[in-house]
């Protein structure tokens, strides 16, 4: 493994659901539910049953979503 590929190895942040949810500011039923359906920001599971999210994941997901309001100053 080069030391690129270690720096970016250890970068990964994985997070639990709880903390996953905290980051969103949504509630973990709610990534419960969209993990049933598809939708979602995109997660891994360990060890065939936990479920972790990458901080980047989230972020980059969160960036996706539309804006709504807000407007332009004049």
């Amino acid at each position: 493994m080069t030391q690129a590929t270690q720096a970016t190895t250890v970068d990964k942040v994985l997070l639990n659901e709880h903390e996953a949810a905290h980051v969103l500011g949504m509630q973990v039923r709610t990534l419960q539910r969209w993990r049933c359906l598809g939708r979602g920001p995109s997660f891994v599971k360990v060890g065939g049953y936990s479920v972790r999210y990458d901080r980047r994941d989230l972020m980059t997901w969160l960036d996706s979503q539309p804006r709504i309001g807000g407007g332009n100053a004049a």
